[in-house]
């Protein structure tokens, strides 16, 4: 079941904890149920519709912690 302000992977349907919105964010409601991060909104995240076309983010796992991954951004 898709529940409205819960984020989810759409592989597994674990849910994702987001915490590092953007200023506003989110702020589209029903109508936005993707999340996208870019330059303007400083890499932080922002809900926007899932017809909008966007490259995607992989997950991984840094090896030896986060200190290893200085450019790396936390959900």
């Amino acid at each position: 079941m898709i529940v409205e302000d819960q984020w989810i992977y759409p592989s597994d349907l674990t849910q994702i904890l987001v915490s590092n919105w953007a200023s506003n964010q989110p702020n589209q409601a029903a109508g936005a149920n993707c999340v996208a991060t870019w330059y303007q909104y400083l890499s932080k995240w922002a809900d926007e519709p899932c017809t909008t076309k966007y490259n995607f983010i992989c997950e991984r796992t840094i090896i030896g912690g986060e200190e290893n991954c200085p450019t790396c951004y936390k959900i």
